[in-house]
């Protein structure tokens, strides 16, 4: 990774971060301590989703008590307008590509959703914006979206 680059957290990278009998817990901590203050990073996209999972979980005092700890050592960016555009271009050529990897000429939005996660094009579009490496463990859900550049930091 480029010295000083920001990194992006995906929100699976974000919930192993927070939860220290996860499997992904060591190697994600070891990554995040290599870094300099400031230079991990998640979208609002991301939060939201984390904050919806507190929603639905088991124990949420909890779940939000380590949220709001591990805010504490990522900034959470908004999305900046140029990430419009990024996620309409990306978009355009998701929809394309399926169309073509599936040959299915007139392909619907209904039907892309079921391949693809909008958020996580969202969160794909904000990390190209900001300039900003993915981090994930769901490298497939990436792997094809131009100009994105990812890492998965969940293999020990």
């Amino acid at each position: 990774m480029e010295t000083g680059r920001r990194v992006m957290l995906d929100s699976d990278i974000s919930t192993y971060a927070q939860h220290p009998e996860n499997q992904f817990y060591k190697p994600v901590t070891e990554q995040l301590k290599k870094l300099d203050p400031g230079q991990a990073v998640i979208s609002v996209i991301t939060l939201g989703e984390l904050r919806y999972g507190i929603e639905n979980a088991p124990f949420p005092e909890e779940i939000l008590r380590a949220l709001n700890e591990f805010l504490t050592v990522v900034t959470t960016l908004s999305l900046p307008k140029t990430c419009a555009q990024i996620y309409a271009d990306t978009l355009g050529h998701l929809v394309k590509l399926s169309k073509e990897r599936y040959n299915i000429p007139n392909l619907q939005i209904k039907d892309f959703k079921l391949r693809h996660n909008l958020n996580d094009i969202w969160i794909a579009s904000h990390a190209i914006a900001s300039n900003c490496m993915l981090i994930t463990n769901n490298v497939k859900d990436f792997q094809d979206i131009p100009k994105l550049k990812f890492a998965n930091w969940a293999k020990p």
